[in-house]
């Protein structure tokens, strides 16, 4: 049996911890995050204490496109798996903070500082 050969893709670097900031910080740069890239939700199932961090579908134009993305894809993910997938508020997930910690890493620490001091502000 063959065995597909090719380069390793490299690993991506340990996230940095984020000492920078602090759980409040964090805190309210999640919710700015969740905010901008919210989950999407059936329109039918929208919570009223978080209609500020989802984005509600008509039910049918959900499955709708839900059918078509599905259609189009080798190894498609269940129905049930796809709704759980578009409802996850990204930035629960520990990879996306990851890339938030190594992206917020690249930044230069006088402006992470100040971004630190209008964090607190909104707090």
């Amino acid at each position: 049996m063959a065995t597909a050969t090719g380069p390793t893709p490299p690993q991506l670097p340990p996230a940095p911890k984020g000492g920078y900031f602090d759980a409040t910080q964090w805190a309210v740069i999640t919710a700015i995050l969740d905010t901008v890239i919210p989950s999407i939700n059936p329109a039918s199932t929208m919570a009223n204490d978080r209609i500020h961090t989802q984005c509600g579908v008509d039910d049918d134009k959900l499955a709708e496109v839900a059918a078509q993305v599905r259609a189009k894809m080798a190894s498609p993910p269940s129905p049930e798996l796809f709704k759980a997938f578009l409802e996850e508020r990204p930035f629960a997930s520990p990879a996306m903070m990851d890339a938030l910690r190594r992206t917020l890493g690249t930044v230069p620490e006088s402006s992470r500082r100040t971004l630190g001091g209008v964090l607190t502000a909104l707090s």
